[in-house]
This record gives C-alpha cells, structure tokens and sequence, in this order.
C-alpha cells in the first residue's frame, strides 16, 4: 500500500472512532448542537468546486487521480493526435472556529500531471505545483426560521512548482538555427538541457466570496457563491539568445459564480448524501514576455457531483467527480509550419474525500 493510502487508512480509522465517540455522547439529545453546519433540520455537505460559507473547525483531505485528453493536436503534414495526460491531485484543509461569526480556514493542495504515452511526454507540458491558501470566514446574516445564511470569505493564496516541456529545446534549435548561434548544439552535446525543459513558476493571489447557503427542509440545500480573484504569476524559461532565464509574467482578473444542489437522506434514516456543483469563471489573461505583451478572455466551466456517507452529522466520507470543461486549446502547428490549436482538452479527477467536523 502506498504512503498516501496508509495515511487515509489510519485518518480513516481514528475519525470514525471519534464520530461514534461524538455520536454517543449526543445520542440523547434530539437536536445536537452542529453549528453553522445545521440549519432548519438539514446538515449541509460540503462541497467540492464551491466554497463554503459555513464557519467550522474541521479537517479533511481529498485523494484525487486526474486523466486529461487532447483531442486532434495538430502535427503539421503527420496529421493530428489525440494526447493524453494522468496526473494526482491531493488536498488537506482545515478550519478553525473562533466564534459563531468568525473562522478561519487553510488549504494545501498538491497536483502533478505527465502524459501517459512517449507522445504525450514530448508534446505537451509536465507540471508539478504546490500551493497554500488561508483566510477567514466572516457569518454576516443567519435566520434559523428560514434555514438562510450569508457569510464573507476572503482569503489568498501562494503557489510555488515547475514545468517539464521537453519540446521547449526543439523550439530553442529552431531559434539557434536561425539566428547561427551554436551554443545551444555545444550545451546538449555537453548534456546541460535541463534549463531547457525544466523551469521554475511562483503565483500568488487575492481571493473574496460573497457566500449563501439555504435549506429547503431537511432533505434538500443549495449553496451558492460570488466571487472576484486577482492573481499574479510568474514562469521562468531559459532563453539561448538571451543566456539566461527569462520572467514570463501573466495578470490574472476572473469573476466567478457556483451553485452547489444536496440531498440528504439522513433525516429519512437512509445515510447517503448527494451533491451535484456547477462553477462557472470568466476571466481575463494579460501575459508578457520579453516586452511583447498580448490580452484573452475565457470562461471556464466546471462540473461536479459527489456520493456521500452522511450518517454521522460531523463525518462526510464518499467519493467525488469533476469534470474540467473547454479548456484553452494547446498549440501545435500546421502543414505550413505555423502554430495552430489543438481541439479543447477535457480533464476529470476522481476524488476521495473525507472531512471530519467537531
């Protein structure tokens, strides 16, 4: 068994073991005290792609295994390809309550993606990213009659990892051949390509959510978000004609709005919960490079549904599924030689998720 799933394992053991411990204690009483997590009879889930306004102290991680497809990347006069790409996406968060109004939250997420064929490796980019986010959940309005709540979310986030592009030195060739330089042929046949194919990136970024959860009874909950992002970020290539790394910086400003749909059979004696979540993000890119610089806008669409255990109010263990929609195309080139884009990629993660609440 991997270290990964030994850790899930053992969390898996000591938080269930904790939950009967809780569930004992309050057994009794017809109407445990849930906090923020229980409104009008319904205890919320938390959602995968949305943020919660929700003010808790809780741990949790997520165990993802992401598959992403290239339709018709375009090899000039060989045609196209169908690229695939296989990656793991792995999470823990936290949150800390300080008062009924006031929490704060953390997240670290790791995700690593490679191609899963010799023509996935050479074509298209392999990442690595690290990044870790804090913030603070602020309860603006709650109506228990009405089962209604609105919260502030604000928080950012700093990220820090590298890409592998191993087409990146065909391209420094061509850019060698052109301009007669021959210190790129003298660096390969020394064997120092890493700086060509491998370069570090850093971003970071502000973060604020306008938050609302209702419960429709106890057997059904929307949850849903507003919110703003502003980022910067950084990737450092390695130019030949230049001699050395290069900052390629893009600014990033996005609007983002998600709707998360529950239903719960808990109340009804049946321990399964759903969720199905629909995040939506337009945003605009402004990338700049050695002082050429060029602006795109794009909405990215987002779909998830997860299964749920929900038979203990303070533990949520199931399993989750999203699905990345039309992506930005990624460039290959044409029978003339000139760049051109591929089909829209399609990621989907597979998830494990487990998320203990006190």
């Amino acid at each position: 068994m991997s270290r990964w799933g030994t850790v899930t394992v053992v969390a898996l053991l000591i938080l269930v073991s904790w939950s009967r411990a809780a569930h004992a204690e309050t057994e009794d009483d017809p109407h445990p005290k849930w906090g923020d997590r229980t409104l009008a009879g319904h205890t919320f889930i938390d959602p995968q792609i949305a943020p919660s306004g929700l003010v808790t102290t809780h741990v949790g991680i997520r165990q993802g295994v992401l598959f992403r497809r290239v339709p018709d990347y375009p090899l000039g006069p060989f045609g196209s390809l169908t690229l695939m790409q296989v990656g793991a996406d792995e999470s823990l968060d936290f949150g800390l309550k300080l008062s009924d109004h006031v929490g704060l939250y953390g997240n670290l997420h790791l995700t690593i993606h490679a191609g899963m064929n010799a023509e996935s490796i050479l074509l298209l980019p392999t990442y690595s990213t690290f990044a870790g986010e804090s913030g603070a959940v602020i309860r603006l309005a709650r109506f228990e009659e009405t089962g209604t709540q609105l919260s502030l979310r604000l928080g950012g986030e700093v990220s820090r990892g590298y890409v592998l592009q191993l087409s990146a030195l065909l391209s420094e060739v061509i850019t060698s051949v052109e301009q007669g330089n021959v210190q790129t042929f003298l660096d390969v046949a020394n064997g120092d390509i890493a700086k060509y194919v491998l370069w570090p990136t850093e971003g970071a970024s502000g973060k604020a959510w306008l938050c609302g959860a209702q419960a429709l009874g106890p057997y059904i909950s929307l949850q849903l978000g507003l919110g703003a992002r502003y980022g910067r970020f950084h990737e450092h290539p390695y130019k030949s004609e230049q001699g050395a790394r290069v900052d390629a910086e893009a600014t990033q400003h996005a609007y983002v709005g998600s709707l998360a749909i529950a239903v719960d059979g808990a109340p009804g004696d049946v321990p399964i919960g759903a969720v199905a979540e629909w995040r939506t993000t337009r945003q605009s890119t402004r990338r700049s490079l050695l002082g050429a610089e060029e602006t795109e806008g794009e909405t990215e669409h987002v779909a998830a549904g997860g299964l749920y255990y929900t038979g203990r109010r303070n533990l949520q263990v199931g399993v989750g599924l999203t699905a990345q929609l039309n992506q930005r195309p990624e460039q290959g080139f044409d029978p003339a030689g000139k760049p051109a884009d591929s089909g829209t990629p399609t990621s989907v993660t597979g998830s494990f998720v487990l998320r203990y609440v006190w």
